[in-house]
């Protein structure tokens, strides 16, 4: 895969530039969403969470 057309948050293929990143269309609806409802997340694990492009 090309990196160029890689989502940058989940490794998915990207369909172009959303909020300053190159992402996928449902990293670009979440983040859109956290950003309107103001929401807040935070880690569950000791701020020790991995992050994983798969849905965990």
């Amino acid at each position: 895969m090309n990196p160029e057309r890689q989502c940058q948050i989940c490794g998915k293929t990207s369909n172009g530039m959303h909020f300053g990143a190159i992402t996928c269309r449902a990293c670009a609806a979440f983040f859109r969403r956290a950003v309107v409802l103001k929401l807040e997340y935070s880690c569950k694990e000791r701020k020790m969470c991995p992050l994983e492009g798969n849905g965990r």
